[in-house]
């Protein structure tokens, strides 16, 4: 069931909170828009999950993301994070 499953959205300056989606069910794109400053990028974690960010986080000088960063490594990405950053169950984007 949805409402076990945990969303988390991580900052740049190392805080981290669960979130939920406005509708309980899903993530929509205006919503991870405002979640994550403008254009969104998905990338596939392991375990069905999805890490959400800001497509153009780096270009734009957003400050890099070291927990998000740490994450997108141990599953096999050679990238570094920049701005917030959203894991979610795949259940959580249609």
């Amino acid at each position: 069931m949805k409402e076990e499953l945990k969303s988390v959205l991580y900052y740049p300056d190392g805080r981290s909170e669960q979130v939920k989606p406005q509708n309980r069910e899903d993530f929509n794109l205006k919503e991870l828009q405002f979640i994550l400053g403008g254009y969104i990028e998905v990338l596939l974690l392991k375990g069905d999950r999805y890490m959400i960010v800001n497509e153009e986080g780096k270009l734009n000088g957003l400050e890099i993301n070291p927990e998000a960063t740490k994450i997108v490594l141990e599953n096999g990405y050679l990238d570094t994070i920049a701005g917030n950053a959203l894991v979610c169950p795949t259940d959580y984007l249609k």
